[in-house]
């Protein structure tokens, strides 16, 4: 076998320093299992928080790590702890690695008697692998059979009856989806598209008929029907028979109803293009009077309607666009209150009147994109009055915003200034902060108004903001000062501030950093339990680095034993200063 060449600087520089550590904690706890190398992969067992070990891979080439994954919640992509102790083992104990051949070499050299009595037992141990039994797979045969589509429904819909037994939820519904998929892939190679077709249609049926009931919160299950989606696609550029094409057309359709329906979580961003580029002029109709019954049938009473409305109105303009009179374009934009193309078209015809019409009762949000449309149009004085004139009932800071930018952008810098100091004063923040500071030094008037923005915000003891300024403008001596001013407890405690501050000291305040660190650190034990202190650790680690660096590491000796002394009623506490060394 080829020699895999690793180093740690490798392994810190693949999973990042704190996964580094965790993972160099669960090497020493011998926590890899049924380690193995098969050519320039190596796989194993890492027991980790779930009581059923988490499968770990690691694939190699010639430049080093190429790719890895982990069954972990958070192991996609290969970058997490338990692919760091992996690693970490091999970079150590290579020798515990057993090498095994590859899976086609390995079959290759089994009788049929022997392939039969394994996959007999592996349906004993997986019985969920039987549905692989019923279907037609993307092997080479003497004739293109055509598969049956409740084989692979049924396949798909096995990954969702296993959930409720796995440890890694929607993680491993998703694995498996994607295993399928690889299946239809493996049948375009063999130029069998109508297959593939049906294996991306059933899977991305399954996913939409289950998505309800599951919760997709890293969007792994999305991923599966975007990827439908996406060969779908490539399956309608290949087939020309209109029976299967049709099919293919309503099925990405569903796809794309369901998401809508749903609210738009990203199922089916790119079903609109796929049938836009790739759909005949009688495939866009057939799609178009789906789209029109949707419309018909749409309550007028609540704004998920209208979202509704809207996501349909704007796919049936884009299908029928240059086969539409003007009239029938506003039509369809009054039914789908696609208020934003309705204005633009009327401004286009110089139906400036009747465009403020219908401008006067959209939302705030739409009036912003709204007043963007007149001044494309050239009729920038009118934005700006509907802007002006809906302020008189609405407080949203977004108007004055588009007023401010508006001003800026005509040169009026005076009305950008005074608009932006009503925006700083209705949110005080870092970025009004910075905003204000922007126009006010073109009109040279900012180290004035500075003066004057930091005797109020030290008035009315905004110390968390004054932090954040004096960080934004570099002056650390100041920012330590404030920083010590604010009020912390349990639950207001500006953690992200705080190290700012701490890392920003290190070099010319190394007392106050450390004593920032300590902080953060004592809040966190407090706080109680395993995971807060593993966090006091990281921040007592950099307390101890910065007593390194003034060498005094006499007195980070007296400090960590007094901590010890002091929670000595906890022992896990005790033990995770213990796992990081202190």
């Amino acid at each position: 076998m080829d020699k895999i060449t690793i180093s740690d600087d490798d392994i810190r520089q693949w999973v990042s320093s704190k996964s580094y550590e965790r993972g160099f904690r669960y090497y020493k706890n011998n926590v890899v299992d049924d380690a193995k190398r098969q050519e320039m992969m190596i796989k194993a067992y890492c027991h980790g928080s779930m009581p059923q070990p988490y499968r770990v891979s690691v694939q190699f080439d010639a430049d080093g790590i190429a790719e890895a994954d982990c069954s972990c919640p958070v192991g996609s992509g290969g970058h997490c702890k338990h692919v760091a102790a992996l690693l970490l083992t091999y970079l150590n104990d290579s020798d515990e690695f057993r090498e095994i051949e590859e899976v086609d070499e390995i079959l290759e050299h089994r009788s049929k008697e022997d392939l039969i009595y394994l996959i007999k037992e592996m349906l004993d141990r997986r019985p969920e692998l039987e549905n692989l039994l019923e279907v037609v797979l993307p092997v080479d045969r003497l004739d293109e059979e055509t598969i049956d589509p409740v084989s692979y429904r049924n396949l798909a819909a096995s990954a969702f009856h296993q959930s409720q037994y796995s440890w890694y939820g929607e993680r491993g519904i998703a694995d498996q989806l994607h295993s399928i998929i690889r299946m239809g892939a493996e049948f375009i190679d063999k130029n069998e598209n109508q297959n593939a077709a049906i294996v991306y249609e059933q899977v991305a049926l399954e996913v939409i008929d289950n998505y309800e009931m599951i919760g997709d919160e890293e969007g792994e299950i999305g991923s599966v029907v975007n990827a439908c989606v996406e060969k779908l696609g490539e399956c309608l550029s290949e087939i020309s028979e209109l029976e299967v094409r049709e099919r293919i057309i309503m099925t990405l359709f569903d796809i794309y109803e369901f998401d809508v329906e749903f609210g738009g979580v990203g199922l089916s961003d790119e079903v609109p293009d796929v049938i836009l580029d790739a759909a005949t002029s009688q495939e866009k109709e057939m799609v178009a009077k789906r789209l029109s019954a949707l419309l018909s049938t749409e309550k007028k009473d609540d704004w998920g309607s209208s979202w509704h409305r809207r996501a349909y109105g704007g796919f049936l303009l884009d299908l029928k666009k240059d086969r539409l009179t003007d009239d029938e374009y506003m039509k369809i934009c009054r039914m789908a209150d696609r208020t934003i193309d309705l204005v633009d078209k009327l401004l286009s015809k110089d139906q400036v009147n009747e465009a403020i019409i219908e401008a006067k009762d959209t939302s705030d949000y739409d009036l912003l994109s709204i007043a963007d449309v007149f001044v494309n149009h050239n009729h920038g004085k009118i934005a700006k009055e509907l802007i002006e004139k809906r302020l008189n009932r609405s407080d949203d800071d977004r108007l004055l915003n588009w007023l401010k930018t508006n001003a800026e952008t005509e040169g009026d810098f005076s009305q950008a200034l005074q608009l932006s100091m009503t925006l700083f004063q209705n949110h005080k923040s870092l970025s009004t902060y910075q905003d204000l500071r922007r126009i006010a030094q073109k009109l040279n008037k900012w180290d004035s108004l500075r003066k004057e923005l930091i005797k109020n915000l030290s008035d009315e003891k905004q110390y968390e903001l004054l932090t954040r300024i004096y960080m934004d403008e570099k002056h650390i001596d100041l920012a330590l000062k404030t920083v010590k001013q604010i009020p912390m407890d349990r639950w207001n405690f500006p953690r992200f501030l705080l190290i700012e501050v701490a890392k920003a000291s290190e070099q010319t305040k190394p007392f106050e950093s450390i004593r920032l660190y300590s902080q953060m650190a004592e809040h966190f034990i407090e706080l109680r339990g395993r995971n807060n202190y593993q966090t006091a650790c990281t921040y007592l680690s950099k307390a101890k680095r910065v007593y390194q660096q003034i060498n005094d590491i006499q007195q980070w000796n007296v400090y960590i034993e007094s901590l010890r002394d002091e929670h000595d009623n906890l022992p896990a506490f005790l033990d995770e200063l213990s796992k990081a060394r202190l």
